[in-house]
Formats: C-alpha cells, structure tokens, sequence
C-alpha cells in the first residue's frame, strides 16, 4: 500500500496476565500493542496510546464494548459537520436492555453529590434536584450538548487534545473522563451526545474485578475533581458528604449482612466505607495537578 491508512489501532495491555491477548494479536495483527508491565490506570493507559495517534481524531474505546450500526463513522460525520464540537460520545446500550445515563450528562457539583449522598437520584430520580447529574428527566434519544461524556466511548479532535492536554494521569480510576470534558469546556469546545451512533458497553467489570479499591478510588476521585477546579473548601465539602454517604450506607449494608444473599456484597462495601473515612480523618492532601500536555514522552 502507498497511501497512509485510514485507520490506526492501539491496543494497550494495562498490565494483564501473560497471554491475554494472545488470540486477538492473531485475529487483528494490523493493530499496534502496548504491553504495560503493571495497571497504571485508566488515564496513564490511554495517554501511552494517544502519544503515539498521528490522527486527525482521537478515539477511546473501552475492551468491554461492542460498536453497533457504524457509530464511529457516525460520530466522524457529526464532527465534520459541527466544527464548534470538539468530542462527542455515543448512546452506551447496557445488558438489561437499557441505557448509560452518565453517556451524557452535566458536570458534577456539590449539589449533586449532596443528591447521591442522601440517595435522592433513586427517591426522585427525575426531578431537578435528584437527577440533575445525569439529567434522568432527559431521554437520551436526541442528539443534544452535554456537560460530559463517558470514556468508555469517545472522540476527540487531535487539536482538542493539543490545546488542553491529555487525560489527568492523577486521576487512577474514575472521573478522569469527567474532568477531561470539564477542561475542553473551559478551551471554548461543545460536547455532543450522539444517540443513533450506539455502543453496546457491558461495565463494572473494574468495579467487580476490586470492589473495595474500585468504589474508594471513585471517591478519592471526586475529591480531586472538586479540588483541582472549584478549590480547598469544595473538596472538604465534598469530603464531609462522602463521609455522611458512607456512615448511612454502613447503617444500610449491616442491616442486609445476615442475609446470605447479600453478605459477600455487604462485606466489600462495609470494608470500602470504613477504608474511606479512615483516609478522610487521616487529611491525606489532594494535589492540585497540571494537565498533562500531549508532547510529555511515555513513562
């Protein structure tokens, strides 16, 4: 072939077991691999792969996905047609047959944490104050601008990425995908949520994989969200309402301890809550990190 390929793959092996990927290097050899030798998470892993796109757009794609109906080529053509959105997402089909509401939603703030706190996204989930963060009311089946996207399935403009950097590597697990959108607000690009380009997106299996460390990192997360962009007081804020969800959820998950059906369950969440209010009394400091600029060579 003498013409540059229109399509470029990376793979990237965020530190699996040996041999994991032996069947699909031999399915799809014309993808490039990177074996990492240790889990750096989310942000790291995919940084490693777009340091080396040469792209004009930048795709993510999570290993627990399907595409349906052409939803890459979909997303392009929205890109092309709209040069005031600088990512987009797709409609994340889920197994039970429903949808991914944190595919397009708004940015969180303390008043939606207050909501998840006190359990009002599932009392009233479709009002503004209990479904605001990922806007319940809403259907998700028009195409709209979001606050956000998931990183199970996004695109970007490689020019996007260049001006406001890479995925916050501080971020382990969760919410980096979230402060991504939040910075390429802030760089004056729009968000669109596509839903007739649609991505089957089984999810959890992080969660499932290490509940206790999944769930933990999820709140160390946001607390570094609230720090980096809103300052010390919002992420104390947050810190004071993660430590009331979690006294409330201990409460509830020693009630279902004694049930058989729920007790292994019970026992990773009561050890995630206790592990997440001794870090919170323990002041452990959040950083205020700089984005990572594109250009920054591969550790």
């Amino acid at each position: 072939m003498t013409h540059e390929p229109r399509l470029e793959v990376f793979v990237v092996d965020n530190g699996s077991h040996k041999g994991d990927l032996d069947d699909v290097m031999q399915a799809f050899p014309q993808a490039s691999y990177i074996f990492l030798n240790q889990n750096l998470g989310f942000s790291r892993a995919n940084n490693v792969a777009i340091r080396r796109a040469r792209g004009e757009f930048i795709a993510l794609l999570n290993p627990d996905t399907y595409l349906r109906n052409n939803a890459f080529d979909l997303m392009l053509a929205h890109l092309g047609d709209h040069p005031e959105a600088g990512a987009i997402g797709p409609k994340l089909a889920t197994p039970d047959g429903g949808i991914q509401y944190d595919a397009g939603r708004n940015l969180p703030t303390l008043s939606t944490e207050f909501a998840h706190t006190f359990f009002l996204h599932h009392l009233i989930p479709r009002t503004r104050l209990g479904g605001s963060d990922y806007i319940r009311w809403w259907t998700h089946e028009d195409t709209r601008q979001v606050g956000a996207l998931c990183g199970a399935c996004m695109v970007l403009r490689r020019k996007v990425v260049q001006q406001v950097g890479l995925l916050d590597e501080n971020f382990f697990l969760y919410w980096e995908d979230v402060e991504w959108c939040y910075r390429i607000q802030q760089g004056g690009w729009k968000l669109t949520y596509l839903p007739h380009a649609e991505v089957f997106h089984l999810g959890g299996h992080s969660m499932a994989q290490n509940a206790v460390n999944s769930l933990h990192a999820a709140f160390q997360s946001s607390v570094l969200f609230f720090h980096k962009h809103h300052g010390a007081l919002a992420a104390n804020a947050a810190r004071a309402l993660i430590f009331c969800g979690c006294v409330l959820r201990i409460l509830m998950w020693l009630a279902l301890l004694p049930l058989r059906k729920h007790r292994q369950e019970a026992k990773n969440r009561l050890r995630c809550y206790a592990k997440t209010i001794v870090w919170i009394f323990a002041g452990h400091s959040v950083k205020r990190p700089q984005p990572v600029p594109i250009d920054e060579k591969a550790a």
